[in-house]
């Protein structure tokens, strides 16, 4: 994953906003990374500054709360969203700047290619294959496959994953949970196809010998009945730790570069349900949203 450092105690609207590009680059069919910005005349994001950023997967009353606790005159915290589709644009206060992302998010920061979590699980990275082509998109990357650096125990590598990611269900192969594991594939899709391709990369890699893949464990976020058969029939273990918990991962795992490139900034995370609503709008729908904003904002800051 890319590096991004700023050597200033605090950071403007314009840092925050390549921050985000720079961790999680544009996707041409994603939200635009700036979801929502201050419509105010004569906003300059090079010389906004920043000293709360308030994170969170979806808008939540907790989100509202938080935004408008930290509202200090012109100054408004920053948010990020993964998912920002069900926004509520008056619920903000006056001059915020919402981010999001929601594609990129996925591919990088939840089950999926993530090297941050593969370094995290002890994953030798340096020797990687990427899983990569998905529907229809030959681009999108959905795993990523590495020896481990030592050999574990899947019952070590369950506790290790309850612990960094915060849920870890397990479906062992016939070695049990003694099974000794040695290569992980992260995986964001959790098919007969998915499983096939995570072992055929690690055979080909020299990772995984051919016979049965109980060495190789697949680490996914939702149980799938077609993709654990599959696994089951290779001996292959399986953990699935949830869609949310990878989720709440990539939002902590971002607080903590956030935390450590400017260290006086005040970061905070909401984990909270989302607020019900009747009909989420499509990406589409969202798309459209965000540049109907953006018009509004302009003929606002041409007219003011």
């Amino acid at each position: 994953m890319s590096s991004f450092r700023i050597p200033e105690r605090l950071p403007t609207h314009a840092q925050l906003i390549e921050f985000f590009s720079t961790i999680l680059p544009p996707h041409s069919q994603d939200v635009p990374l700036q979801y929502h910005t201050p419509r105010w005349a004569g906003y300059d994001p090079n010389t906004s500054p920043v000293r709360d950023v308030v994170l969170s997967i979806t808008p939540t009353t907790g989100v509202y709360d938080k935004l408008n606790q930290l509202a200090r005159g012109c100054q408004k915290a920053v948010c990020f969203l993964h998912r920002p589709f069900r926004m509520d644009r008056r619920a903000l206060p006056r001059g915020s700047l919402v981010l999001a992302n929601h594609k990129r998010f996925d591919e990088l920061l939840t089950t999926g290619y993530n090297t941050a979590l593969a370094v995290r699980l002890d994953m030798a990275v340096d020797r990687a294959g990427c899983i990569q082509g998905y529907k229809g998109d030959p681009d999108r990357r959905i795993g990523i496959v590495a020896p481990l650096l030592h050999s574990q125990t899947l019952s070590t590598l369950q506790n290790t994953i309850q612990v960094e990611v915060g849920a870890a269900d397990a479906h062992e192969s016939a070695g049990g949970s003694g099974q000794i594991v040695q290569a992980i594939a992260i995986m964001n899709a959790f098919g007969p196809d998915e499983v096939g391709r995570a072992v055929s990369a690690a055979r080909e890699a020299g990772i995984l010998q051919q016979g049965d893949a109980s060495g190789l464990l697949y680490l996914t976020g939702q149980p799938r009945e077609l993709g654990l058969r599959e696994a089951k029939n290779l001996n292959m273990p399986v953990v699935c730790v949830g869609h949310q918990s990878c989720e709440e991962w990539g939002v902590r795992y971002l607080a903590y570069l956030l935390q450590q490139t400017w260290t006086e900034l005040g970061v905070h995370t909401i984990f909270e349900d989302e607020i019900p609503s009747v009909k989420a709008p499509s990406m589409k729908e969202a798309l459209n949203t965000s540049v109907i904003h953006d018009m509004n904002a302009t003929s606002q800051a041409v007219g003011a």
